[in-house]
């Protein structure tokens, strides 16, 4: 009966012995895992940063709207792209019925500010599209505005777009 019991103690002793250190094997692993973990995701964090910092620190230098004739609908309806470039990149802004560029002696009668850098719109059926942009705290800033034969106010009901 002593050796049995001596036995299982030594086996007893030996699993936990076994255990524990399998136990502070994985512990370490997990804790590696873990700091490297945290040092991707810092990292990765750092270069949001980096990059949103670098974005917002650049002010926009020119802005330039104009458009792009797509063709027509059914029914003879024009279809225009209208295209934002900020500091030579592109994008379309819009699609609308009609399209041309408004020259900065025009803004007045289209109630647009003087110190807009860009405008366009027209006139199709009985309504109207306009847009102007600006530079606001070195970012581009894009207004839409529009007029109807119908309507009963005054004015383009110019809104902030982008």
């Amino acid at each position: 009966m002593n050796l049995r019991n001596g036995i299982f103690s030594c086996t007893l002793i030996a699993t936990s012995i076994l255990f524990t250190a399998c136990s502070s094997e994985a512990t370490k692993t997990t804790e590696k895992e873990t700091a490297t973990e945290k040092t991707v995701n810092e990292s990765e964090e750092l270069s949001k940063e980096e990059t949103t910092t670098q974005e917002e620190a650049t002010p926009v230098k020119s802005v330039k709207l104009s458009s792009k004739y797509l063709g027509e609908l059914d029914y003879g309806v024009p279809q225009y792209q209208v295209l934002l470039t900020i500091d030579g990149k592109k994008q379309i802004l819009d699609t609308v019925a009609a399209c041309a560029s408004i020259p900065a002696s025009n803004f007045k009668q289209y109630e647009i500010p003087a110190d807009a850098k860009s405008a366009c719109g027209g006139w199709f059926a009985g309504g109207g599209d306009y847009f102007y942009a600006t530079i606001t705290d070195g970012k581009a800033v894009v207004f839409q505005g529009w007029q109807d034969e119908g309507q009963e106010d005054d004015g383009y009901h110019w809104k902030e777009r982008k």
